[in-house]
């Protein structure tokens, strides 16, 4: 009589693998997160844009102020959608 007889053997009803609430838990666990993060990810893009648009209005204003100060303290003429001229 050998004492280890159930040593390899499968328990029976039992499969190997992911059941169906796994997959549930799992898929729960990733639409919770994604809720989570995806306004963090948009806040960032919109700070970015943010410090792009400051990061260009600072060049222009370098630009304006650079041309006024080889134009004897003019700054440069500005059209408008009327027609009118007037300083920039």
């Amino acid at each position: 009589m050998r004492r280890f007889e159930t040593f390899g053997t499968k328990k029976i009803g039992r499969r190997a693998g992911f059941c169906n609430m796994d997959l549930y838990v799992s898929m729960g666990i990733i639409v919770v997160l994604a809720a989570i993060l995806f306004p963090i990810f948009g806040r960032a893009r919109q700070n970015v844009r943010r410090s792009q648009c400051q990061s260009h209005l600072k060049l222009i204003a370098m630009a304006v102020r650079q041309y006024a100060q080889e134009h004897d303290d003019y700054f440069p003429l500005a059209i408008s959608q009327k027609g009118d001229r007037g300083w920039a």
